[in-house]
């Protein structure tokens, strides 16, 4: 007799299935097939990250402005003074802009007009230019009370000051001690005053 041959539990495209349905699971929740698929997603992460910081650092240094509160004339003036310096002086003033041209009589809030943040204003400058007011965080206060006194100095002026022109000579300055770094040996350096 022959013997018959033994059958197989399941068909052969049962159990290809079977086989291919457990190894598909198994990579699909692997943590490394997982970190596969976030791994492109890492730096769009760290770009919108770096793109976030920079947009911050932007906002920070971005020029503030001086807004100036005065009466109509006295914010011309003073518009006109900082025009004019601004022709010797280049980048050293602060920007100003005419926040408000006050009626004669009129008054104006000017921590109320700082804390409302309209526009790049970052101090109010109210009063008049013979007795300026500029109203400020401490540090831009410090740092714009002598640009705005000679704003108002020279907005105040009954004449248009003339300043001279300056004439540069150059020169080399061979007196300035130059230092130069020198190995001496591989475990030091040597400083050298020529």
């Amino acid at each position: 007799m022959s013997a018959a041959a033994p059958k197989s539990r399941l068909p052969l495209w049962q159990a290809v299935w079977v086989i291919a349905r457990r190894d598909f699971g198994a990579i699909l929740l692997s943590r490394y097939f997982v970190f596969f698929l976030l791994g492109p997603l890492f730096p769009i992460l760290v770009g919108a990250l770096a793109a976030g910081v920079g947009q911050r650092v932007q906002q920070a240094t971005t020029q503030n402005n001086i807004g100036v509160a005065m009466a109509a004339p006295d914010v011309d003036a003073m518009l006109r003074a900082r025009n004019a310096l601004t022709a010797s002086l280049g980048t050293a003033l602060p920007p100003m802009l005419a926040l408000k041209r006050l009626a004669p009589g009129e008054t104006f809030d000017a921590k109320a007009a700082l804390a409302g943040r309209k526009g790049n204003v970052a101090a109010v400058l109210s009063g008049s230019p013979i007795h300026p007011v500029l109203t400020a965080p401490p540090d831009r206060a410090a740092q714009w009370k002598g640009a705005v006194s000679l704003i108002a100095a020279t907005a105040a002026a009954k004449t248009e000051p003339s300043y001279p022109t300056v004439a540069t000579a150059k020169v080399t300055s061979r007196w300035l001690p130059v230092v130069r770094c020198r190995p001496q040996s591989v475990m030091g350096f040597r400083l050298q005053v020529s």
